[in-house]
């Protein structure tokens, strides 16, 4: 169990530290809203210095109530359906609710790991690693704004650290093409940026290989500083399904014993996304805490092999104009693909086809056709159930593709 935890926290915490900068500044004519889109104002970007996972203290830690529902831990009907009887936490202005399991593993993981977990994701930051962009755009007033478009893109670069022990600021970042792009519109109250709920992809590190995590329920909330726009010190939280984290167990060099002790030591914390036939919660809340400096992104190269093999919005992200086939893809399959296929083809693995873009999709259409569709062999009995429904989204959009 020692073993499991020193391999799959630390991997994970690393990874997550990888997703946070914003972009940078460019004033126009003041914004408005257009359907989802916030036109106008002006564009600002921070590059995230220090990312962390929340601890908890006298249950007490950051985060965000995710499920709308307060639970003590009391096993009664509502307890079990909404949170799987996981008792939430309050955060520093007193406010209950606060969902963020994974806090509540942190003192066991420092002890197993002898380490502090939250200095490896500092060292991947300063060091380049793991750097994440989030880009505000349509901004008129950075103390109240009901309108602003949030982008959370990977960066590439080499940080300069400050005397202050933080990263500089001002320092310009490549945007990484090859990682993925998550879209939401916020709005700015009171000198708060506040985004979500949403759909979050955040970059993981496990050995050295990037993973794509998908955080549902995302919220992103942190105060703007208007004296150094691009500076931020908030939080963020979601919840992650648990067979992501499953997926990135198998990747380890660990006994079949070790790793189902490890998905076990996993599926413990669920308390999001229940499943009244299994009765169990498909989903882990987290909450992290972060704080950025002011930075400048500039446009990446298409061609850049450097996230090679990760799980990316391919087609979904800012390519250009897509075909309707294309689309289809992003609107209908994407979602699905997610959740049912990424967690074995979201990268390359030696026998399996990759199928992380659109792409990947169309080169591969037969091989899905025959095995999704035809034979029904995939996803396989070991990962979550394909409904009826969504298997036919998946064959409608295969047949509209030949």
């Amino acid at each position: 169990m020692a073993r499991v935890a020193n391999f799959l926290v630390p991997a994970l915490v690393v990874a997550t530290a990888a997703t946070l900068a914003l972009g940078c500044s460019s004033p126009t004519e003041g914004s408005q809203r257009v359907g989802d889109r916030c036109v106008g104002g002006k564009s600002h970007t921070t590059i995230v210095s220090r990312l962390a996972f929340a601890r908890q203290k006298e249950g007490v830690t950051a985060g965000f109530d995710i499920d709308g529902f307060t639970s003590d831990g009391f096993q009664t009907e509502a307890q079990e359906s909404l949170s799987c009887s996981q008792m939430d936490f309050e955060d520093s202005d007193g406010k209950g609710g606060i969902d963020n399991q994974l806090a509540r593993l942190m003192p066991l993981l420092d002890t197993v790991t002898a380490a502090d977990l939250n200095l490896i994701i500092k060292g991947a930051i300063e060091n380049g690693q793991l750097l994440t962009t989030v880009t505000l755009d349509g901004v008129d007033d950075l103390q109240n704004d009901p309108c602003v478009e949030v982008a959370f893109k990977a960066a590439l670069g080499t940080p300069t650290l400050g005397t202050d022990d933080e990263l500089d600021p001002s320092q310009t970042f490549e945007h990484d093409t090859s990682g993925p792009t998550s879209r939401a519109v916020g709005a700015i109250k009171d000198g708060f940026l506040e985004v979500g709920p949403f759909e979050l992809d955040l970059l993981v590190v496990v050995f050295a290989e990037k993973f794509n995590l998908h955080l549902s329920k995302a919220r992103f909330r942190t105060k703007l500083d208007p004296n150094e726009p691009g500076r931020m010190t908030g939080a963020i939280g979601g919840g992650v399904k648990i067979r992501e984290l499953e997926a990135i167990i198998d990747e380890f060099d660990l006994t079949r014993e070790e790793r189902e002790a490890g998905a076990n030591f996993i599926r413990g914390l669920g308390d999001l996304d229940y499943d009244p036939v299994t009765k169990t919660c498909a989903s882990i809340s987290i909450g992290v805490t972060m704080s950025g400096r002011r930075a400048f992104l500039i446009p990446g190269n298409p061609g850049s092999d450097a996230g090679a093999g990760m799980v990316s919005d391919a087609g979904a992200g800012d390519a250009g104009p897509k075909t309707p086939d294309e689309e289809a893809w992003i609107r209908d399959v994407l979602p699905i693909a997610r959740e049912a296929c990424f967690g074995c083809h979201g990268k390359s693995f030696p026998g399996r086809p990759l199928l992380a873009s659109y792409t990947d999709w169309t080169g591969n259409r037969n091989l899905i056709k025959q095995a999704v569709v035809t034979e029904r062999r995939m996803p396989p009995p070991s990962a979550a159930p394909l409904s009826d429904e969504r298997r036919t989204t998946l064959e409608d959009w295969l047949n509209r593709a030949f």
